[in-house]
């Protein structure tokens, strides 16, 4: 049985706690793991992490050592990334204050031919407010973008 071929390009913006180091918090903790979205990522043979980006360049080396990134594939502009890479899937990792801008500017450089992005994997809570988050949607909608907010444990038997 051979493996299972690279089907999705992702990207991730963001690549402190959330996108990355969640998982070592709960190393034993019983919970179900991944948290981090690398952390899942990584565990999907059809997914391959083709760029991250943060401004922080201290950020960015760190994610890039532990995951095995190279430099090339670090952006510290997100829209560089998207451009460069191309992904489907797009994890929006940073906190709160810059995602609808972030998301906002994703789908306008989708329906601008720009980059292909197809889904937006988005930390929660989705955005500082329901204007933001409403305006969030319908970008999206536009640009034939599948939003999502990260409720990956809204079917966890400990949740329920």
């Amino acid at each position: 049985m051979g493996t299972t071929p690279k089907r999705y390009r992702a990207c991730l913006i963001g690549l402190g706690r959330i996108a990355d180091t969640i998982d070592d918090e709960q190393v034993g903790s019983g919970w179900l793991m991944p948290f981090s979205h690398m952390g899942s990522y990584s565990r999907v043979p059809e997914v391959e992490v083709v760029g991250a980006a943060d401004l922080s360049a201290y950020q960015r080396e760190t994610f890039g050592r532990r995951w095995n990134i190279p430099p090339e594939d670090l952006f510290e502009e997100f829209e560089e990334m998207l451009e460069r890479r191309q992904p489907d899937i797009v994890s929006v990792c940073t906190s709160a204050a810059p995602r609808a801008r972030i998301v906002l500017k994703i789908a306008e450089m989708v329906q601008a031919g720009k980059t292909r992005v197809r889904c937006l994997w988005v930390e929660k809570p989705i955005a500082m407010s329901l204007a933001e988050a409403d305006a969030m949607v319908e970008a999206c909608r536009k640009a034939g973008i599948i939003l999502i907010t990260n409720v990956n444990r809204a079917s966890d038997v400990y949740y329920l």
